[in-house]
């Protein structure tokens, strides 16, 4: 696909985002990215990703001796759970339909108007305690 500006033309035409980071992600934008459009994640419990995931996606753990500047190969064995779910994706409507959907869902949680309200009321309970 060529270059563009606009992620919905090549989010359009995905059907899963793999994220297997060796780092102790933040946040994950991208991963909010593909939830937003109710694409299913599979990601590294690294970081923040199972947070920024929720009950949607898929994390799996990579063992603590992969860094990034490890240049060591995945076993099969590590893998397999990575390959077994995108098999599962491809080959059920259902459970590939049951994960666009939590995916869309758990977007929600980080919707700025979800949020500032949450931010409001938290304040406002503060305020309300004096």
């Amino acid at each position: 696909m060529e270059n563009t500006h606009d992620p919905r033309h090549f989010y359009g035409a995905t059907r899963a985002i793999l994220i297997p980071s060796l780092f102790l992600e933040s946040f994950g934008l991208k991963a909010r990215e593909a939830l937003v459009n109710s694409i299913p994640v599979l990601a590294s419990d690294r970081g923040a990703l199972p947070e920024t995931l929720g009950s949607a996606g898929f994390t799996f753990p990579i063992p603590s001796r992969y860094t990034p500047t490890t240049l060591e190969v995945p076993t099969a064995e590590e893998i397999n759970p990575w390959i077994d779910t995108i098999e599962r994706l491809w080959d059920d409507p259902a459970f590939e339909a049951n994960a666009r959907e939590k995916a869309w869902s758990e977007s929600l949680r980080w919707d700025p108007v979800a949020i500032a309200k949450r931010y409001h009321e938290h304040f406002e309970s503060i305020v309300h305690r004096r």
